[in-house]
């Protein structure tokens, strides 16, 4: 509705392709080509491979293409460690250094990600770095009180201990058990540290089997704001984010100290040793 009454865009919707890029690239290019093809349009936007066949046949109402790079197959090549991805992920690699090169423009979040894009795909096509933003979430000492008592008593956990938060997909790449292993050694020192995740993905079996007795699986919850105000710290130790992920934003804009890989988050948003810290994901102690 916001792009469609403010800012006169259109928003095309197309149907749910199971998380393949390559799928929605097609769905997009059909539906825009049946649906728009009467109308003009100055600048068409797409999200990396979801662009591919729209840089390869253009469209004749289309002025200029955009692409917005974010988290490239390349990265995630170098995060796998299951050959068969790698193996998958090579093609994909392929058909995206095709779209970078073919746009009028790209946009990147962050300077560093720009930086080592277009040194891997060797990229000269315009581009500009827009870092996303969020707004400082007000919070009052009183309301912030209260609700860290409530989501104690919700979750089991004494009034007086710290928490120490997750939100995201439960996937590999997002390497909660780092996480799980540091809570673990809390745990053995006697430290009053209680671990939150929030989420849903294919990993959290797994992960619940690692857990230790001060960890509290929550699932998908649809708002996540009483636990942004009733943590003590936020915790991503992925190792593919593109150095930037939303939940990391999220957690800043709620004043929340950030411990965090450095592909979670870049300079924009974490300022070591300020902030938070830039941690190894890979390092539990």
């Amino acid at each position: 509705e916001f792009w469609e009454r403010v800012a006169r865009g259109r928003v095309l919707l197309v149907p749910f392709c199971f998380g393949n890029q390559l799928l929605l690239a097609i769905f997009q290019y059909v539906y825009f080509i049946v649906c728009y093809h009467s109308e003009q349009f100055d600048i068409l936007h797409a999200n990396q491979l979801t662009g591919l066949l729209f840089v390869l046949f253009r469209p004749k109402n289309v002025g200029k293409i955009v692409v917005t790079v974010h988290n490239t197959w390349e990265q995630m090549v170098v995060c796998s460690r299951l050959r068969i991805k790698k193996m998958l992920y090579n093609p994909l690699i392929w058909l995206e250094a095709i779209v970078f090169r073919r746009a009028d423009g790209l946009v990147f979040h962050t300077r560093s990600e720009k930086r080592y894009v277009t040194a891997k795909y060797t990229i000269r096509t315009p581009s500009v770095v827009v870092p996303l933003g969020a707004p400082c979430v007000p919070q009052s000492v009183r309301d912030t009180r209260l609700v860290r008592r409530v989501v104690r008593k919700e979750v089991g956990v004494p009034e007086n201990s710290a928490i120490v938060l997750f939100i995201g997909r439960l996937t590999p790449r997002k390497n909660v058990a780092t996480m799980l292993r540091a809570l673990h050694i809390l745990q053995r020192q006697a430290k009053e540290f209680y671990g939150l995740v929030i989420g849903e993905g294919a990993d959290r079996s797994r992960l619940e089997d690692l857990a230790p007795a001060n960890v509290r699986f929550l699932g998908f919850v649809p708002d996540t704001r009483s636990y942004l105000l009733a943590a003590d710290m936020f915790v991503l130790p992925s190792v593919a984010e593109g150095g930037v992920a939303l939940s990391v934003l999220e957690a800043a804009a709620y004043g929340l100290p950030l411990l965090v890989s450095s592909e979670a988050s870049d300079e924009t948003i974490l300022v070591h040793g300020k902030n938070g810290y830039v941690i190894d994901p890979y390092d539990a102690e």
